[in-house]
């Protein structure tokens, strides 16, 4: 998506519908060495720094953490029963509440 906010948000929700579809796979894919590729040559975490990294260069380490970390721990604490319903519509609102802070700061 040419607007790195948006593109951002829509990786996040994907990434939560993922584990919360595909909870088995979701959670082997984080019992071992960090390895899968996208068929572009990219992993999803590759793309997911880029995005950042348009919308806070200067802060983009500190910025491609606290996105991973939003959008997997949300996925763990949906797959865990953590997260009380409706998980879309509080998973959309906490996710674009986090990409407009990046993006206020671009």
């Amino acid at each position: 998506a040419p607007d790195p906010a948006a593109a951002l948000l829509g990786q996040g929700l994907a990434y939560v519908a993922f584990a919360f579809e595909s909870p088995a796979l979701f959670r082997l894919m984080f019992t071992g060495p960090p390895h899968g590729k996208l068929p572009g040559g990219e992993n999803a975490h590759d793309l997911l720094a880029a995005r950042v990294r348009v919308l806070v260069p200067d802060s983009a380490e500190a910025g491609i953490l606290a996105c991973w970390g939003a959008v997997h721990g949300i996925a763990t604490l949906t797959l865990d029963g953590r997260l009380e319903p409706p998980i879309e519509a509080r998973t959309r609102a906490a996710l674009e509440l986090m990409v407009a802070g990046l993006a206020a700061r671009r």
